[in-house]
């Protein structure tokens, strides 16, 4: 591969990222006038949901990714930015269990569903045990019902 050829295809690609762009644009707009006028929002009106506008947004969105993806794989680094992001995907989901395991550990070894019905006084609230969870005790207390973690527990 020499100079020039490499160019070229950041070259193609860059069109290819401007002509998606603009295309993305015009499919939301195309998908929002779609969905105004079946009158989409009209069935969701009682929950709340503005469907035609975030299904535009989602279609803009979705419409965006294919043009990176199209345009990455005309310069020939598709397979490599997927691997990488497959890495990194992977690494924040076992950093993730890891630090959920830190957390949950030492409060599962603390629970004592003895305490149900007792009295205890915590740093963060005292009052009376309802409820022990595998990580956190409910206690009622004056103001309400408070969820302490179970390893703050000393009975």
């Amino acid at each position: 591969m020499n100079l020039l050829h490499i160019l070229e295809l950041v070259a193609e690609a860059v069109i290819i990222l401007f002509i998606g762009f603009m295309l993305s644009r015009i499919g939301k707009a195309l998908a929002y006038r779609v969905l105004h006028e079946a009158e989409v929002n009209r069935f969701a009106k009682h929950v709340g949901l503005e469907i035609e506008r975030s299904f535009s947004i989602v279609t803009q969105y979705l419409l965006y990714v294919a043009t990176i993806g199209v345009a990455l794989h005309t310069v020939g680094v598709l397979t490599w930015v997927l691997a990488g992001l497959g890495v990194v995907v992977g690494l924040l989901a076992i950093g993730t269990i890891v630090l959920e395991a830190i957390e949950v550990i030492p409060n599962w070894r603390k629970r004592k569903p003895q305490l149900e019905g007792r009295q205890v006084t915590t740093r963060q609230a005292s009052g009376k045990v309802v409820k022990v969870g595998i990580v956190e005790t409910l206690i009622e207390t004056k103001e309400g019902l408070v969820a302490v973690q179970n390893k703050f527990i000393r009975a």
